[in-house]
């Protein structure tokens, strides 16, 4: 093969590389976050659903503590008929709730433990049966991630099963739901994503390396043509 011939073929090869590179480092960041919501943040329902829903990006492990959807009334009381149901690929998840709610304001607090990275993740949101919840949402300016009474987690569970209730790892805006969930602590978060992306520096490096790569191929054409 001629040196024109082995230039042509080093440079796509390299930028492959580099971007294969670049995906497995920004997959290793990933973490399981929700994707679709039924009923969705700020929903506004004629009545009541039977069901609330929740997919996810990866893979979830079956823990009733860590991997969950509790719907709450606006007095904080469960609306759900118990334990979530998990799918057989286990990525969604479905909370089953009474029958015969009235119109209000229903929270949605999830936990996602991602069976990939140990990474548990949890946070709030409202929906509305009837128009009159909603109207007096925004009358009050209620925020729809629950604001200050949802409790917010990022725990890694590399070190095995938190325990819930009192996990040293978890982290909150304030006193969670009940039903389980675990207190807050006061502990700083151990997640470096705390918007669900990719963060910034696999971003950078996946760019840089790719940027340095194909160069090193295109000057690499130029000398050998």
């Amino acid at each position: 093969m001629s040196l024109k011939a082995k230039a042509l073929v080093s440079l796509p090869v390299l930028t492959a590389f580099s971007v294969i590179t670049f995906l497995l480092v920004a997959g290793a960041s990933a973490h399981s976050r929700p994707v679709f919501l039924s009923p969705g943040p700020g929903a506004v329902l004629t009545t009541a659903p039977s069901t609330v829903e929740a997919w996810f990006t990866a893979e979830l492990r079956r823990d009733p503590n860590w991997t969950f959807l509790h719907v709450s009334d606006a007095q904080g009381t469960r609306v759900d008929t118990g334990e979530t149901a998990l799918s057989a690929d286990r990525l969604k998840l479905t909370a089953t709730l009474r029958p015969g709610l009235p119109e209000g304001a229903y929270t949605v607090t999830w936990r996602s433990w991602d069976d990939v990275d140990n990474a548990i993740f949890g946070d709030c949101y409202t929906f509305f049966v009837g128009q009159a919840a909603a109207d007096a949402a925004i009358a009050a300016k209620t925020r729809l991630d629950g604001g200050r009474t949802c409790q917010r987690i990022d725990v890694s569970a590399d070190g095995g099963t938190p325990v819930a209730g009192g996990t040293p790892q978890a982290t909150a805006e304030s006193g969670g739901h009940g039903g389980g969930e675990p207190e807050n602590d006061g502990a700083d978060s151990t997640s470096d994503d705390d918007d669900g992306g990719v963060p910034g520096w696999a971003l950078v490096l996946g760019v840089i390396g790719g940027a340095v790569v194909g160069g090193a191929g295109v000057r690499l054409v130029g000398k050998r043509v």
